[in-house]
């Protein structure tokens, strides 16, 4: 690939399970792809940004890692381990204008949301609208926001954290979650 400024580790798997349904498989498969993709994506990027003193490195959690869903307990303890591994890459980055951050978006309407609504939809006889509505009544509804977010509101924040504007913002994590998740 040559030299790269910029990194975001944006990518995820998961099961919807019981915790004792969820297999060891299950677990390992969700480890190996939502973290150690962004571990060995880093350890190759990262010294090559260190050179050059710049660059951007970012890992993509989800408000799970707060919320922990009984139903997703191992993608959320996936995504919360890289809440720790960002931070620990980002004290390798020390007097350096590197940096190492985490992302962490609430519900976002991707392809992926749109395909979980309209099947919802479908199975329950609804208006996707309706099932909107109920999801964020039932199963979000520390949500401020009350909606799931654009991509675009998510990607503006990514957009800076990845831009010269960020240089200040090292080690943090940054929550697009529409205040689900909470905290002071």
């Amino acid at each position: 690939l040559g030299g790269l400024d910029i990194l975001i580790n944006n990518v995820g798997v998961y099961t919807s399970k019981s915790f004792f349904d969820t297999s060891a498989q299950d677990w390992q498969t969700q480890f190996q792809v939502n973290v150690m993709s962004g571990v060995e994506l880093s350890k190759h990027v990262m010294p090559g940004m260190l050179k050059q003193n710049w660059g951007r490195i970012l890992f993509i959690s989800s408000e799970c890692t707060y919320l922990v869903p009984p139903d997703m307990i191992s993608y959320s303890a996936t995504k919360a381990a890289l809440h720790a591994t960002a931070r620990g890459l980002s004290h390798l980055t020390k007097s350096t204008a590197v940096t190492v951050n985490t992302v962490v978006p609430g519900s976002t309407l991707t392809e992926g949301a749109q395909v979980f609504l309209n099947d919802k939809a479908k199975a329950e006889n609804k208006a996707i609208e309706e099932v909107e509505q109920s999801f964020f009544k039932e199963e979000r509804s520390n949500s401020l926001l009350q909606r799931f977010a654009k991509v675009e509101e998510v990607a503006s924040t990514v957009a800076y954290l990845c831009s010269p504007l960020s240089s200040a913002t090292n080690g943090s994590v940054i929550k697009v979650d529409g205040g689900s998740s909470g905290g002071i």
